[in-house]
């Protein structure tokens, strides 16, 4: 819900009024076109879903794929 001039704004209209007071302060016209974008493309697109794991060590899946690799290389 959103008060403006008095009158109180539900749902769709204030979720778009809020999107547009954000979307205002971004600072230049490129900037504000990538998040119309990625507005955009995250109500047409699931949520991406990554390991916070993942995002603490990031080499770890990298580093434990080529030990694999490296041990598969060497049994041929």
């Amino acid at each position: 819900m959103a008060q403006l001039r008095g009158r109180a704004l539900h749902g769709r209209t204030a979720w778009l009024l809020h999107r547009a007071v954000h979307l205002r302060r971004v600072p230049t016209w490129d900037r504000k076109a990538r998040v119309l974008a990625d507005w955009f493309l995250a109500g047409l697109l699931k949520r991406e879903i990554v390991s916070m794991g993942a995002l603490e060590q990031p080499r770890a899946v990298f580093e434990s794929f080529v030990e694999r690799e490296l041990l598969d290389g060497e049994g041929k």
